[in-house]
């Protein structure tokens, strides 16, 4: 079966069904909207968007027991239960009670948790939901009340914030040697479980751009901080609170804060903490300006010290403030987790201890990579990275919400062993009950090189908490500088890190990436004699860890590796009771790999799931097994080593055709992956849309030579020859009917849903002709007979006038007087403006007149052009057929 991502697809189909299940939420159809009204940050492209009901959710959060319900990226309301928490100290939070902040669980699914904020600036939330982060944040635009829910791989990439580099400590840098990959010890770690008191000081730049005051900047600030813990709790049982004295702090006028919105402030942010806070009543500080850029000192949190030397760039530099005041985060866009976490994530996590976890050198990369802690392939991922950052090395754009387990390594090693006793120094114990998980003792193997490989682990907590798994190598080597240095050479990491889920096992490299050829950045075969060492990596979502690590010893004995070598896409089993597997053994069966024997899977549907047909086979590179009685083009074996973790997969699909069974219809699902973006059109354009655009599951028939595509007529749009023309000015929903033929049945008939969006209509003016009379004052009504296909709003915003007549803009109208016993012809131009921006203009000849008909009160446009207009509109006229 081809694989079909759930997109915007599925939230459309679904939107009447979540509007009826409550009416705390409206979903908005993006069609409906103007998006030149809207920033284009602030929307993501394949966000869904919701309209809150505000006094529905004040009701809600005024009950006992708080449960409400969070709209998802697949347009899915979930069920929540929220519980309150403290992100500011109590008298803080006393003296701001509209500021509410909960931690959520999904009912019934405890793994799916975040937080969730009500403030002066909206609704923010933040869940994990089926392995994947999801946001909901607020639409910056004119309509009040618009959210949007995605994924955080949707989110906007880098928005110009480029860390300049790391301060460090000399004590910090003399302790890196010991450091060694291979010694690495199985622990189930304790959390840290301590709170630390940290202050935000900002810029006069940031605090306008959260609204200019000092409700909208704290606000601002607990949401970041809310979001912060969701992050810190889990990795390490480390809760951030915003100090008492906060609003001491937040700076509203650019003009007089003590801040040059730049880098600089990391060097007198702790003399501004400690003149307006006090340096005993902060544990941590940090400055969030407007500017590009972020830096920080690594293991600042608890120092007091005023004075250090650190090494910036091979140069000494002398410090005078608090180091744990030492660390600046900026950004033109500082807002929702693009921010929050790819930026003010990391300065943080570098101020509690952690060092850069990337091994790539492109780009911003070149200079930051910290040799002693490169684990992450080209860019890497985890925050400590510089996902986004290293040109052609790049895995993302953006950076995933977890720390790579040397990152917590490093910060734990710092916040509870710091042999200079600082890093212990500071923050409050929290009282915990969680148990951490305990992972059980993994297997060490020899594989053969150039073959994939699953590992897995076993992992169990006594408190019962739904626990996740993270595999990432830990190997450091060489630098890398393209993707093509990203390959093996013996030493480097050639695997990234992967997100957690709750599944124990990962494969290496993707499952995906096997099927289809073609592997993703960051992932290679090891080609090399060499070793290759694992950490799992397993949490319980409650500051509880645990790690284990294994090593599995490469052999490169050829070329090929393990691999299938027949059957191949050429190759076809027919009507036959057995059927021939051949593979390449690569030296498996010999010591000191010694795999003895083989099972063998089959698969009808392209690799999706795969069935056992033979087992206990000697590993021989041949067998004969029995052959499955089925019909399809999508064929696919397995070939695993059942005393070993390698295995092989067929490279290419084919054909089994051993069955009586008829043909099957064919089946549309939707859009490939590749092609969701044709869901998505703007007003008054037209787009292809081809059989390959198609997920078709159909196992029979071969994709997509045997197939034809008909799109079937339908309301607000033609098509021909795959070519699809959308009604002029619609915008909205359009349901494309399709169906498709697999040479011999048709598909059911599929609804494709695509979400045209509005494009704005300029206005357009008609020149006016105007009678007036001598001696008197008239208001004329230009816009009377000027349009808007949009139905938008006009409002008159200038006139160019030369004359000596006084005219001025009156009640979006223009208020003529006319120079004294002045008898003659006037002219003047006009300019109107509707609310997205667009502005025209036309001309107003005025005739004064001694013997008008008309009252000194005002004047009257010629009544012929008026009623010639009339007829026309009422007529119908397009809008390419208006006068430019």
């Amino acid at each position: 079966m081809f694989r079909f991502a759930v997109t915007s697809l599925f939230a459309l189909f679904t939107f009447s069904a979540i509007a009826d299940e409550g009416a705390l939420w409206e979903q908005v159809n993006r069609g409906s909207l103007k998006t030149i009204n809207i920033t284009q940050a602030s929307l993501n492209s394949n966000a869904n968007l919701f309209r809150l009901n505000d006094s529905v959710l004040t009701d809600i959060l005024s009950q006992e027991v708080v449960k409400l319900r969070l709209p998802m990226p697949n347009a899915q309301l979930i069920d929540v239960v929220l519980t309150p928490i403290l992100v500011m100290e109590e008298s803080l939070a006393a003296k701001y009670p509209q500021i509410l902040t909960y931690k959520a669980e999904q009912i019934g699914f405890p793994e799916h948790y975040g937080r969730i904020d009500y403030t002066e600036n909206g609704f923010h939330g933040v869940i994990n939901y089926k392995g994947q982060t999801v946001y909901i944040d607020p639409v910056k635009s004119q309509t009040s009340n618009l959210y949007k829910t995605y994924f955080a791989s949707q989110k906007t990439g880098k928005q110009g914030s480029i860390e300049r580099s790391v301060l460090k400590k000399k004590y910090n840098e003399a302790s890196v040697s010991a450091k060694n990959a291979k010694t690495i010890q199985k622990k189930s770690l304790s959390s840290v479980s301590k709170q630390y008191r940290i202050a935000f000081s900002t810029t006069g730049e940031y605090s306008q751009y959260h609204g200019g005051t000092t409700l909208s900047v704290l606000s601002e600030l607990v949401t970041l901080v809310n979001r912060l813990n969701k992050v810190f709790e889990v990795e390490l049982g480390v809760t951030l609170q915003l100090v008492a004295e906060s609003e001491k702090v937040i700076f509203l006028d650019a003009s007089t804060d003590p801040f040059e919105n730049t880098d600089n402030d990391i060097f007198v942010n702790g003399d501004v903490l400690n003149n307006f806070i006090g340096q005993n009543d902060y544990d941590i500080g940090h400055v969030l300006t407007t500017g590009f850029g972020g830096l920080a000192v690594v293991a600042a949190v608890c120092d007091n010290n005023p004075y250090e030397e650190f090494n910036y760039n091979d140069e000494v530099i002398a410090s005078y403030t608090p180091i744990k005041a030492m660390g600046v985060t900026g950004s033109q866009n500082p807002t929702n987790d693009s921010f929050y976490i790819d930026f003010v994530a990391h300065e943080i996590g570098h101020q509690l201890g952690a060092d850069h976890s990337f091994n790539g050198q492109s780009g911003i990369c070149a200079t930051s990579r910290t040799f002693y802690d490169a684990f992450e392939p080209g860019s890497g991922s985890t925050i400590m990275s510089y996902a986004g950052l290293c040109g052609e090395e790049n895995l993302q754009n953006q950076v995933d919400d977890y720390f790579h387990i040397n990152s917590i390594l490093e910060m734990r090693d710092y916040l509870i062993n710091d042999r200079q006793g600082i890093g212990q120094s500071c923050g409050t114990t929290t009282i915990t009950s969680n148990n951490s998980p305990s992972i059980e003792v993994l297997t060490d193997y020899h594989i053969p090189a150039n073959t994939p490989f699953k590992l897995d682990a076993v992992a169990s907590d006594i408190d019962l908490d739904s626990l996740s798994y993270t595999w990432e190598q830990y190997d450091l080597g060489p630098s890398s500088y393209d993707q093509e240095s990203m390959q093996d050479d013996g030493l480097k990491p050639i695997f990234r890190s992967i997100k957690s889920t709750t599944e124990s096992s990962r494969t290496f490299p993707k499952f995906d990436s096997l099927l289809s050829g073609n592997l993703i950045v960051g992932e290679n075969y090891a080609t090399t004699d060499r070793e290759l060492n694992f950490q799992v990596t397993v949490r319980d979502g409650n500051g509880g860890v645990a790690h284990e690590g294994v090593t599995l010893t490469v052999h490169k004995n050829d070329e090929l590796g393990f691999q299938i070598t027949y059957p191949t896409s050429e190759d076809y089993w027919g009507e036959q009771d057995t059927s021939l597997v051949q593979w390449n053994l690569a030296n498996s069966h010999a010591t000191p790999i010694s795999c003895d024997s083989v099972s063998i899977e089959f698969s009808a549907d392209n690799g999706k799931t795969f069935t056992q047909i033979a087992a206990n086979i000697e590993n021989s590179g041949q067998a004969q097994v029995t052959t499955p009685k089925v019909n399809t083009v999508q064929a696919r074996l397995k070939i695993n080593c059942e005393n070993n973790v390698f295995f092989a997969v067929s490279k290419q699909a084919f054909q089994v055709f051993n069955s009586d069974q008829p043909n099957t219809k064919p089946t549309i699902l939707g859009l490939q992956d590749v092609s969701q973006t044709k869901a998505m059109q703007i007003e008054d354009t037209d787009f292809m849309l081809t059989v390959e655009d198609l997920a078709i599951n159909d196992i029979d028939s071969r994709f997509p030579d045997a197939f034809e595509l008909f799109i079937l007529p339908g309301e607000n749009y033609t098509a021909n020859n795959g070519m699809v023309t959308i009604a002029e000015n619609y915008n909205g929903i359009l349901s494309l009917n399709l169906q498709v033929n697999d040479g011999e049945l048709d598909s059911d008939i599929f609804t494709l849903y695509v979400d045209v969006m509005a494009v704005n209509d300029a206005p357009v003016a008609y020149n006016d002709s105007v009678v007036v009379n001598y001696n008197s004052q008239a208001s004329i009504d230009v816009l009377n007979n000027d349009i808007d296909i949009d139905n938008d709003q006009l409002v008159l915003i200038d006139i160019t006038y030369s004359g000596s007549a006084e005219i001025e803009i009156s009640n979006n109208a223009v208020l003529y007087t006319p120079a004294s016993n002045f008898v003659g012809v006037d002219q003047f131009t006009y300019v109107l403006r509707d609310p997205s921006g667009a502005i025209t203009r036309a001309k107003v000849t005025v005739e004064v007149i001694k013997n008008s008909s008309g009252s000194g009160s005002g004047g009257a446009l010629t009544w012929l052009l008026y009623i010639m207009f009339t007829l026309m509109f009422r007529a119908g006229i397009s809008k390419q057929g208006l006068p430019k």
